[in-house]
């Protein structure tokens, strides 16, 4: 791990038991698209009220499917499934390293629902910022949150 860079400390841990309490920062980096939709809603609660939230995740854009790419992975892209107040297609993880242990699926949320899991865990503004962004397999965004107060122009 990197050394010496003043006040940024690294640590590594299981994300599901990792206390968030004390910091002002949760940075969410490609991982919450790893996880189940059960797992993503823990962890969006767990986010402290008084931090701000900065997001990277793969989201449903049917317009910006890599079809070829989710193809070749056995991902049924087309297949928007809902479940509770959620909609979103699963996606295979299949031998993925990236993938969360013993996961074989995980959730991509549409915008919409990625806005409703924001929203019921408690987050009370949530800016995308710039325009989704197409990796290997579709659409991904860049998000800003906040459970309290609002953000500051600078």
């Amino acid at each position: 791990m990197p050394e010496n860079l003043g006040s940024v400390t690294f640590i590594q841990s299981n994300v599901m038991d990792f206390n968030q309490s004390t910091f002002d920062v949760s940075v969410i980096l490609g991982l919450l698209y790893h996880l189940t939709l059960e797992d993503q809603i823990k962890l969006m609660g767990k986010v402290p009220k008084t931090a701000v939230l900065v997001l990277d995740t793969q989201v449903h854009h049917s317009s910006l499917v890599q079809h070829d790419a989710s193809a070749a992975r056995g991902f049924d892209t087309g297949n928007v499934v809902k479940k509770k107040n959620y909609e979103g297609v699963i996606f295979p993880e299949g031998d993925n390293p990236m993938a969360s242990i013993e996961n074989p699926t995980s959730w991509w949320h549409t915008p919409n629902s990625l806005r409703t899991l924001l929203r019921e865990a408690g987050f009370v503004e949530a800016i995308t910022v710039g325009e989704p962004y197409v990796s290997k397999y579709g659409g991904r965004e860049w998000i800003v949150a906040r459970k309290a107060g609002t953000f500051s122009t600078i």
